[in-house]
């Protein structure tokens, strides 16, 4: 019986192969296509307002070199417990725009938390190809709010059991759209609308390093917060304070983060806490968490960003963090749920791919080129220096041969004893009484002729020189009485000579 041909083996090994090129050509495409404008060659600058409960908050920042930074901020009082009307708000925003010099810069514009309908919902994963219709077209029935009558956006939490989980962030338009029309009547464009919820949870992200977070900001108004997990709030809290004292408004705190983990731990996951609390309502919360927990204060924030401002706003941060920072997760009501692919500028790709190209064929046919013009400039040199290496070779040849010379000259001095050095030997030999007529020294003998008082006493003192050998006489010893001294011829040889060179010339002849 044939096996069966493994057609599903093969299917499999291609989709992982097709992975690992996926892997490894995706980054490289994206160094390609990085549009180096954005940040690089240019600073990239952003504006963000957040409308708050009393007040409003405006945060001027750029990015350059990947280095995001907070270059000026402003809040805004308002009445107590109210929002700023659209006109005064519009108002209060262009004059922040003039004090921060922040003209021409569209802005991200961030709502209050109550002012979102938040909703996770589950949705057939059938749906996935046509999310942002069904979602448009479902609308109505997922929250109080139609289509036609909202801002929206939504984030994909996840997939299981064929189940899309979906969270959905919606705004009535009727709200919202005042505050975008007073704006551009001032000559501000709304780039993207945002909620405020959103905003901290990617300032978490930015703070904690990518890690599992629950944060949680409050004021003397109310508070609110959410667990983020994978660049996404997974869940949200929030509420008002209804004039509780200090240990109640400590205890609703508590008990919502106590819910948040939970979750957390629904999930498998420990998160870190961080609380951003105003400057004006301090409380311990540390103590009572489950979790160890950080304070973000206005030293975090200036040190992270590089700001010289007293007091900067948590919210309008995080809205601008959407703007400037490329791993942000970023909600925009305004896009109801399209997500509008950003432009690949292929212009800068296909010229390094090109240039890439061009420099590749140069480099290969390069090689050859400068081999040979290598071995030209070798040769050339070696024409060059031929007669230094001629002159050269002719001095080494001259200063061997001086060099055998003086080794021959030296070797022959070593040999014999000099002519002064047998004069001093003589000298400090032979006794005073006795003077010399006549001294003879040849290579390898010496004869001395003379007068002493004793002629045999200087046999015996010449004798006991190291440098003599042979003493005898030449001639018999006459008395002259006259002198009152004995005539002697004597003869001896030089020690340490060769008995064969003993045979010297005697007036050029052989004795």
């Amino acid at each position: 019986m044939m096996n069966r041909f493994p057609i599903e083996k093969i299917q499999n090994t291609i989709a992982d192969s097709k992975a690992k090129m996926q892997r490894l050509w995706l980054p490289f495409w994206g160094k390609l296509t990085y549009n180096l404008a954005e940040g690089i060659l240019l600073p990239l600058k952003a504006l963000s307002v957040s409308i708050e409960k009393g007040g409003i908050a405006v945060v001027y920042g750029s990015r350059f070199i990947s280095k995001i930074r907070i270059r000026g901020s402003r809040y805004y009082g308002a009445e107590e417990g109210k929002y700023l009307q659209p006109e005064r708000f519009a108002k209060t925003v262009s004059l922040a725009i003039d004090e921060l010099k922040a003209k021409k810069i569209e802005i991200t514009l961030s709502i209050p938390r109550e002012w979102a309908i938040i909703r996770t919902v589950e949705l057939p994963s059938t749906v996935k190809e046509n999310l942002v219709s069904v979602i448009s077209y479902e609308l109505d029935r997922l929250t109080p709010l139609s289509s036609d009558d909202a801002l929206y956006d939504f984030r994909v939490l996840g997939e299981k059991e064929e189940k899309l989980t979906v969270m959905i962030w919606a705004a009535r338009l009727n709200l919202v759209n005042p505050y975008i029309d007073a704006l551009r009547k001032e000559g501000v464009v709304v780039k993207k609308v945002t909620v405020g919820l959103s905003n901290l949870s990617n300032l978490s992200q930015y703070l904690a390093k990518d890690s599992p977070q629950i944060f949680l900001t409050y004021n003397r108004y109310g508070y609110q917060g959410g667990l983020v997990l994978n660049g996404n709030v997974i869940a949200t809290s929030g509420g008002f304070f209804n004039g509780e004292h200090r240990i109640s408004k400590t205890e609703r705190l508590v008990s919502d983060v106590h819910g948040l983990i939970e979750k957390a731990k629904e999930q498998g996951v420990e998160p870190k806490i961080l609380i951003y609390p105003e400057s004006r309502e301090q409380m311990t919360l540390e103590d009572k968490l489950e979790i160890p927990a950080q304070t973000i204060g206005n030293r975090e924030i200036r040190e992270r960003f590089y700001n010289d401002q007293v007091d900067t706003p948590f919210s309008a941060t995080g809205g601008l963090l959407e703007s400037l920072w490329d791993k942000a997760n970023p909600l925009d009501l305004l896009s109801k749920g399209l997500q509008v692919a950003k432009k690949t500028p292929i212009v800068v790709p296909i010229t390094l791919i090109i240039i890439i190209a061009g420099l590749t064929a140069i480099y290969m046919m390069v090689p050859l080129q400068r081999a040979e013009k290598t071995l030209q400039e070798i040769e050339r040199q070696i024409n060059v220096r031929k007669e230094e290496v001629r002159k050269i070779e002719s001095l080494k040849k001259e200063i061997d041969t001086l060099s055998d010379d003086v080794e021959t000259i030296k070797r022959f001095k070593d040999a014999r004893p000099t002519t002064l050095f047998l004069f001093r030997e003589l000298t400090n030999i032979l006794p005073k009484t006795v003077w010399l007529t006549r001294l003879r020294i040849t290579d390898a003998s010496v004869d001395i002729e003379g007068y002493a008082n004793s002629a045999t006493e200087i046999i015996s003192k010449l004798e006991a020189s190291s440098h003599f050998r042979k003493v005898e006489f030449a001639s018999p010893t006459i008395r002259d009485t006259r002198l009152n001294a004995d005539r002697f011829v004597i003869k001896m040889e030089l020690e340490g000579v060769l008995k064969a060179e003993s045979e010297n010339l005697n007036d050029g002849k052989k004795k």
